[in-house]
C-alpha cells in the first residue's frame, strides 16, 4: 500500500520533481501513442495529483486554488500531456463534487427525483425533442432569408 500523498505546497512541488526524470524518459513514447502511459498515471495517482483539489472530506488535498496552479504549472514545464491530464481531470472532478448539494433538495416534480424501475417517458407540455436538442425557439436554426439580410447589411 502506497502512502498517503503530502498535500502541502512543497510536497506536492516535489512530487512533480520526482517525476520529473520519468515523465521525460517517456515523453516520446507519450507524443507517439498520444496518451500517457500506465506506470505514469499510476505515479502520478499515487502522488495525489489528481485528488489535490477535491475536499479533504472526500479523501482530496483540498489544496488553495493558488498552489493548485502553482503545481500544474511546475507539472506542464517537465510535460504538458501529464500537466493537461490532472488540470483537465482535477477541475472537472472538483466542480463537479462541488456543485452537488450537501442535503437532497425536495422536489417539486416526484417522477424526476424517485428512482424507477423504468424510464418515464414524460415530456415537458409544448415542447418538441427537435427544440430541446438544437436551443433555437422554432426547433431550427434561423432561415436562410436572415442569412442573406445580415450579408447585404454588411456590404
Amino acid at each position: 500500500m502506497t502512502p498517503a500523498p503530502d498535500y502541502s505546497r512543497e510536497g506536492l512541488l516535489d512530487a512533480v520533481k520526482g517525476l520529473a526524470p520519468a515523465l521525460r524518459a517517456a515523453s516520446a513514447e507519450i507524443e507517439r501513442g498520444r496518451s500517457l502511459t500506465e506506470p505514469i498515471v499510476q505515479a502520478m495517482v499515487d502522488a495525489g495529483l489528481y485528488r489535490m483539489f477535491l475536499p479533504r472530506a472526500l479523501g482530496g488535498g483540498e489544496i488553495d486554488p493558488l498552489v493548485y496552479l502553482d503545481v500544474v504549472e511546475a507539472l506542464a514545464q517537465v510535460e504538458s500531456a501529464a500537466a493537461w491530464s490532472v488540470l483537465i481531470s482535477t477541475s472537472s472532478m472538483t466542480m463537479t463534487v462541488r456543485a452537488l448539494a450537501d442535503e437532497p433538495r425536495p422536489s417539486k416534480k416526484p417522477h424526476l427525483s424517485e428512482p424507477s424501475s423504468r424510464p418515464t417517458r414524460r415530456r415537458p407540455s409544448g415542447c418538441s425533442r427537435l427544440r430541446r436538442l438544437s436551443g433555437w425557439p422554432s426547433g431550427s436554426p434561423p432561415s436562410s432569408r436572415y442569412s442573406k439580410q445580415s450579408r447585404r447589411r454588411q456590404r
